[in-house]
């Protein structure tokens, strides 16, 4: 068998969850729900009217700041599409692919969550079409692979959300676990020590690896 859910960083039951429980890989341990990133400053103080694919842009952020259920970041998905048909400036157009990435990552664990992993894969998987650095849906993407056995697939997802953010504790932790099933302990204790370095809360204890 392989690593158990709670290797993975995951609840040990399917169900909802809060995404800022410290058992959970979508967010860092004691962290809220990432923000959405504020409105480009050309579309905030260009002293002009809005162009159309400015105000769609607009409404979905400022939508992005309050969602919280599937229809919700649907809705920003949507308005952000309807936005690059509307001939965006590149800032606007740039904006529109980064807010789809995140709110489908968002949308994915809600999902993820609620135990259905297959439709939370497709939209992790879209995430990353959109924006290749949208590192939080790489993870979860892993966490999911591995979680399936695709050991291979979710090792080279946690590689690449270190390469993108080297201080995220839990990649580390879930490669460990990975390692461990390979039976490489000298690299599992490497990225076990570096993420208990990156974060106290994270312990080799916690891995509960069956092999």
């Amino acid at each position: 068998a392989g690593p158990s859910p709670r290797a993975m960083g995951l609840p040990t039951t399917k169900g909802p969850g809060p995404n800022a429980s410290t058992a959970s890989p979508w967010a860092p341990p004691g962290a809220a729900a990432p923000m959405a990133k504020p409105m480009p400053a050309a579309s905030q103080s260009s002293g002009g009217p809005l162009s159309a694919a400015d105000e769609l842009v607009a409404k979905a952020h400022e939508l992005s700041t309050q969602a919280q259920s599937d229809q919700e970041f649907t809705q920003v998905v949507d308005l952000c599409r309807q936005a690059q048909v509307s001939q965006p400036n590149p800032t606007t157009a740039q904006y529109a692919k980064h807010l789809i990435a995140w709110s489908l990552n968002r949308r994915g664990q809600l999902k993820a969550e609620a135990g259905d992993d297959k439709a939370a894969l497709q939209d992790f998987d879209e995430a990353i079409r959109h924006d290749a650095t949208c590192w939080r849906a790489v993870h979860n993407r892993g966490v999911l692979l591995a979680q399936d056995s695709q050991f291979e697939k979710a090792f080279d997802d946690f590689s690449r959300t270190i390469e993108m953010n080297p201080n995220f504790a839990k990649a580390y932790s879930n490669r460990a676990a990975l390692f461990m099933v390979a039976n490489n302990l000298d690299a599992a204790l490497h990225d076990y020590n570096r993420a208990i370095g990156l974060d106290t809360k994270v312990t080799r204890v916690d891995a509960d690896v069956r092999v």
